[in-house]
Formats: structure tokens, C-alpha cells, sequence
């Protein structure tokens, strides 16, 4: 094979490599948008609820804030990741500030996502030992006749000494 040959099949290679990249970041995008998409619901959700609880100035703010992060989803539905970084580099230059908040805002949420995500067994253990917790500590209140005295004792005690011997 001469040198023309081999760079043809590098350039196959490589342009194979890219179309597979870009590929799978617009899966992993329109993944994005989908979660961005859900959060938008739970906000206009919580508006609704808002109105009808007849908290309207909060209920302002709440419906703003899921108009707005609906068209940040419908912009990473719409839009090609090299667009994207295009207007973020362009909204870090005229607005160094409220990138940065918003960058720490952003990178708090998904750590807090991938924390989440990472201990999925931790979180239900916790949430069983704390239902075993109250089943253990709530009283049973048990009544027993005390044989010839016609009377009723009323003793409280632990859920877990229940069937063994009082």
C-alpha cells in the first residue's frame, strides 16, 4: 500500500471515530435534555399547585423558572454540541460573573446527581433501618388479666419483646 492509501484509511478511521463521538454525544444530549425536560414539568407541577393554594407571587417565580429551563431543554433538543459551547463561550465572555455562579451552580447539581446515583443501596438501607427503627421503638400496648382480680393491666412495651415472656 503507497502513502495515499494509508492516508486514506487514517482518514476513514478517523472520520468513522468522529461520526461514533458525535453520535454518542447526541444521545447523551437529548438523555440531558429529557432530565431537563422532567425538571421543567415538576416546576410548572408545582405552580399549578401554587395557584391553587393562592400563593400567586410564588407561584410567578416557580412557572418563570420552568419556562426557562424548558427552553434550555428545547435548546440542547435543537441545537449542535459545537453550537452549544459556541454561545456558552460567548455567554462566559460578556458575562465572566454569572458564569462562574452559574458553572458552581451547575457543577453542585450534578455532583450532588452523581452522589446520588453512586450510593442507590446506601439510601434504601438507610430508609429500611429507619422503618425498622420505628417499628422497633413503637409501644404495643398488651392487656392481660390478672387471674381471680377481674382487673385489666395495661403494660407498654417494645415491639420486639413481643412473644417472649413478660
Amino acid at each position: 500500500m503507497d502513502a495515499t492509501g494509508e492516508r486514506s484509511v487514517v482518514a476513514e478511521f478517523v472520520e468513522a471515530a468522529q461520526s461514533a463521538a458525535e453520535s454518542l454525544l447526541q444521545k447523551q444530549k437529548q438523555r440531558i435534555a429529557g432530565r431537563v425536560s422532567g425538571m421543567a414539568d415538576a416546576l410548572e407541577g408545582a405552580a399549578h399547585a401554587l395557584d391553587q393554594s393562592e400563593n400567586h407571587a410564588v407561584r410567578q417565580y416557580v412557572e418563570e423558572a420552568g419556562q426557562q429551563i424548558r427552553t434550555v431543554s428545547r435548546t440542547l433538543q435543537e441545537r449542535r454540541w459545537n453550537e452549544l459551547i459556541a454561545d456558552i463561550e460567548g455567554f462566559a465572555r460578556r458575562q465572566p460573573t454569572w458564569f462562574v455562579l452559574g458553572s458552581m451552580i451547575v457543577g453542585f447539581m450534578v455532583g450532588r446527581f452523581l452522589w446520588s446515583a453512586a450510593n442507590p443501596s446506601k439510601d434504601r438501607a438507610n430508609a429500611m433501618g429507619e422503618a425498622s427503627r420505628r417499628e422497633t421503638s413503637r409501644d404495643v400496648t398488651t392487656v392481660s388479666s390478672v387471674p381471680g382480680a377481674g382487673e385489666r393491666t395495661h403494660t407498654s412495651a417494645p415491639a420486639s419483646t413481643i412473644g417472649s415472656p413478660v
